[in-house]
């Protein structure tokens, strides 16, 4: 899914102009939906030609100040950038030198971050900017180049995102186990409550609840389909359930799905640990582990790339099986050094916080609908999730009569 939009440079920020921002994966409880919609600095620099020649400007200007030779060489006029498809949350474009500046060990290509809505806002760009300082000296992201006031310059990494069938590839399973577990041993200087989850929640379904309408007659009908389903009270039970359920705090991810993790292999070798890395941390933050691994395997069965509307399907019978999530959980044990655990109990996390991923990736797509111009089916997609909660919900088999079912 790419942005669509253009942007404007205007003084020393580029400035909005045009339809409506996108907001993808909105993240910020403090912010209204309007707030959002009228105070961002940036948007897709794109018209028939090409890149706005603004930005194409500010892109030069960027990798100028912060790149150093060669990339202080290179003639504007001659400067490469390009767009990115497929970024959520941000907008994503690769700056490369030309040929005749190239410089032997030293990068061609770096990307250009721009935040998108989500990162708007200041505390939310302290955090998402020194959680990612700290894991690219880590080696646990691509190396960090730059940050400047709305965006980064990081490493171009020659790899590509899995797909939702490389989920269940045993080998890949177990890297993407590994990974997680040396992601939630960190020490992040972030708040160790599991706040972040709860927050967010209850702003998802205020916002929702006060701030969302559709002229749109398919659409109107399918926002009171779901408003029917009580999200208040959903919320409720959703709030017993992890208030019931035993699960670590561990820094997390948030967001471990397919589009979310790179493997080199074009050289046809079979993956390894160095070869895979995780990328796009804007959720990172302390939460239940349980969380981790149930968003993770719900994944297993979305697959984002269909060509034709609502542009996603939703099988159920690729969720992974008792097999299948003790092998992933097992190398993550087996990294952590905690290879005692009960492998039961850890399951029940998984069962439990599969339906928190369902209800929150749901209220997320609802506001989606309502903010986003990406070509998308959010409205379908939430119903689509919501289905599969209800259906999770009524085969719960842990605590039933505690968690208020």
């Amino acid at each position: 899914m790419r942005h669509v939009g253009k942007l404007v440079f205007c003084g020393s920020v580029l400035k909005r102009c045009g339809e409506r921002q996108v907001c993808s994966r909105f993240r910020c409880p403090g912010l209204s939906y309007q707030q959002v919609r009228t105070t961002v600095r940036y948007k897709m620099a794109e018209n028939n030609n090409g890149l706005d020649p603004a930005f194409h400007h500010k892109a030069w200007t960027i990798c100028h100040d912060y790149l150093g030779q060669p990339w202080k060489e290179i003639p504007e006029k001659e400067f490469i950038v390009e767009t990115l498809p497929g970024g959520l949350s941000n907008y994503l474009y690769i700056c490369t030198v030309p040929d005749k500046y190239v410089v032997k060990g030293v990068p061609r290509k770096i990307l250009l971050r721009i935040y998108g809505e989500i990162l708007s806002d200041v505390p939310t760009v302290i955090q998402d900017s020194v959680i990612y300082s700290i894991l690219s000296e880590k080696k646990m992201a691509p190396q960090l180049r730059g940050i400047f006031d709305g965006g980064r310059l990081e490493e171009f990494k020659e790899s590509r995102t899995l797909t939702t069938a490389d989920l269940s590839n045993p080998t890949l399973s177990a890297i993407i186990g590994r990974k997680m577990a040396r992601l939630h041993r960190l020490e992040m200087p972030l708040c160790k409550e599991p706040k972040w989850l709860t927050e967010h929640l209850k702003s998802y379904l205020s916002n929702i609840l006060n701030n969302i309408s559709f002229k749109d007659e398919t659409k109107s009908k399918q926002l009171k389909q779901l408003l029917s389903y009580n999200l208040e009270a959903e919320l409720q039970f959703i709030l017993r359930l992890i208030e019931d359920t035993h699960s670590p705090v561990v820094f997390c991810h948030n967001d471990l799905q397919e589009g979310n993790i790179m493997v080199d292999d074009k050289d046809g070798a079979a993956p390894t640990d160095d070869r895979v890395t995780v990328i796009d941390y804007e959720y990172s933050a302390y939460n239940y582990r349980g969380c981790e691994f149930a968003n993770h395997f719900c994944e297993w069965a979305m697959d984002y790339t269909h060509p034709k509307w609502p542009h996603f399907t939703l099988d159920r019978l690729a969720w992974p099986s008792r097999k299948q999530q003790l092998h992933l959980i097992n190398a993550y044990l087996s990294e952590s050094g905690d290879v005692s655990a009960d492998r039961d109990a850890i399951l029940q996390e998984v069962e439990r916080f599969a339906l928190v991923s369902h209800y929150w990736w749901s209220l997320w797509s609802i506001a989606q609908a309502y903010m986003s111009h990406i070509s998308f089916g959010f409205l379908e997609y939430a119903l689509a999730r919501f289905d599969w909660y209800f259906d999770m919900k009524k085969n719960l088999t842990c605590n039933r009569k505690h968690a208020g079912l």
